[in-house]
């Protein structure tokens, strides 16, 4: 819990930093549309994340999409429009609550001086007490971006859009979107492997299939994404015990 709370605490402190900075330029309409750029932005990925949480038990990560980008894309459309009105909802609670923070506007109740010195302040502070830990896994400053789903959402992204096969199936993901589910396209992937992402007979979750070769590196990588992050839920859950 102290962690987490550790975690959330600096992914609001790095998005107060960023919204404040954002308050700083002069020119307005670049300001506001930066701002909203920033909200929506955090809004998609959240609401992204939170059902990739609820669906595969994973936040995002390199593994998982690798396997959306290697999934045929009108399989993937089809179960996402299957649960819109889950993606709604939370949708909706979400543009709520940023709604209620914009209407609010901390930048009234708080002067740009003051908040700039203390943005200043605490990436000061935090960059000069962490700097022999940045290399670290453990490094507090990193630990608090990552707790961003944006921030998250978009190394995932960078690490998989640098290799070049991903690359290939990024872009063949979107020109492929509305071509038939049976349609297959070879982008020189793993021999003799079809990954497929479906649903259960029961529809309350998501599988991955796919024949059991071996040096298949994406089943593989995601498998050992998966049961990291279930041994971290396993510790976090001991570390609570422990504490009480």
């Amino acid at each position: 819990l102290f962690s987490f709370s550790k975690g959330f605490l600096g992914a609001f402190l790095i998005g107060f930093v960023v919204y404040y900075g954002c308050a700083l330029i002069p020119k307005k309409r670049l300001k506001y549309s930066l701002e909203w750029l920033f909200i929506g932005s955090g809004i998609i990925f959240s609401v992204a994340e939170i059902f990739t949480l609820f669906m595969f038990k994973m936040p995002f990560s390199k593994g998982l999409t690798d396997t959306l980008l290697a999934t045929n894309s009108s399989e993937t459309m089809a179960f996402i429009k299957s649960y819109k009105n889950y993606l709604f909802y939370y949708a909706f609670i979400l543009i709520a609550l940023l709604i209620a923070i914009k209407i609010i506007r901390f930048r009234a109740l708080v002067p740009g001086v003051i908040a700039g010195v203390l943005g200043l302040s605490i990436l000061t502070i935090g960059s000069v007490h962490n700097i022999k830990h940045l290399t670290k896994n453990d490094a507090i400053l990193k630990r608090s971006l990552f707790s961003l789903s944006l921030a998250r959402g978009f190394y995932s992204a960078y690490l998989s859009l640098t290799d070049r096969q991903q690359a290939i199936k990024f872009y063949s993901f979107f020109s492929n979107l509305y071509l038939p589910s049976d349609y297959l396209s070879s982008t020189g992937d793993v021999k003799n492997v079809v990954l497929v992402i479906g649903e259960s007979a029961s529809r309350n979750f998501m599988q991955l299939y796919g024949y059991s070769v071996p040096n298949n590196p994406l089943l593989s990588q995601l498998a050992n994404e998966r049961e990291r992050e279930r041994e971290r839920e396993r510790v976090a859950t001991c570390s609570c015990f422990l504490t009480r």
